[in-house]
């Protein structure tokens, strides 16, 4: 069968195989961009610049930028699921509704609010809650909105109360769905932290050094940074997923990634 036929079963070797000629391309098709107008850094030039890099601060800063991105996650998690759960009594379902609105505005105005009440590290990683959670929660008020009628009232039928339906159905039956959301959200704090560390620099990090190289117009090294995240990225999305498999076995599907 064709490995261009939708839904095509193949291999390991074959997917090893199309996985390595994808790489191979792209390293490839890089060298070529370099060659071709001398701009785009090369796979060799990028190479040599993370090992010098990496004796001038790259590891600390790779250090402080994991660490806000961790801390950051771990109180999205709370607070977006704390909310999401909530949403099922009418009670809290507006104002949750309301926060999940918040996803609309920017760094602009909230980080002069935050800036207020606190500094340093912790304005870096609130203003990275801001900018994660309210995306979190509203995927979550879907996930939670998508629990079936037939399953609630199965559970009535078993004389659950409506907090233990809540328990059972809605926060232990969505956990595998809510660590997919976990992921998504662990890579969209990546792509926010230059954003966020640039508006914070006292406290340093990769975003930091990226903004920096980007106005000496550095760009071996911001490819250099960008491989970096790019990879720290794979191995934290590849924890996730065994996470997920863990704890969830029942819900993997054949040939997830």
């Amino acid at each position: 069968m064709s490995v261009f036929t939708p839904y095509a079963k193949t291999s390991r070797s074959t997917q090893f195989l199309l996985t390595l000629t994808t790489w191979v391309v792209l390293i490839g098709g890089l060298e070529f961009a370099h060659h071709l107008n001398g701009v785009i850094p090369s796979p060799l030039g990028i190479l040599r610049a993370l090992g010098t890099l990496s004796q001038n601060g790259l590891i600390q800063a790779l250090w402080e930028s994991y660490k806000l991105n961790l801390s950051a996650l771990g109180i999205t998690i709370v607070m977006g699921c704390g909310f999401a759960y909530l949403s099922v009594s009418p009670f809290f379902r507006p104002l949750v509704k309301i926060l999940s609105k918040l996803r609309f505005l920017g760094f602009s105005g909230v980080s002069f609010i935050l800036g207020i009440y606190v500094f340093g590290r912790w304005l870096q990683i609130w203003m990275l809650v801001f900018g994660v959670s309210m995306f979190f929660l509203t995927s979550m008020l879907s996930v939670v909105a998508s629990v079936p009628d037939e399953d609630l009232d199965y559970a009535r039928t078993l004389r659950m109360t409506p907090w233990q339906i809540t328990y059972h159905m809605v926060i232990r039956g969505t956990f595998d769905q809510m660590l997919d959301l976990t992921r998504q959200n662990a890579a969209m704090g990546w792509v926010m932290l230059t954003a966020v560390e640039g508006l914070v620099r006292a406290e340093g990090g990769l975003g930091v050094m990226m903004i920096d190289f980007g106005r000496r117009l550095m760009l071996t090294e911001i490819f250099a940074i960008g491989t970096v995240i790019v990879l720290v990225g794979m191995l934290q999305d590849r924890f996730l997923v065994a996470l997920r498999s863990w704890l969830c076995d029942y819900a993997k599907k054949p040939g997830e990634e």
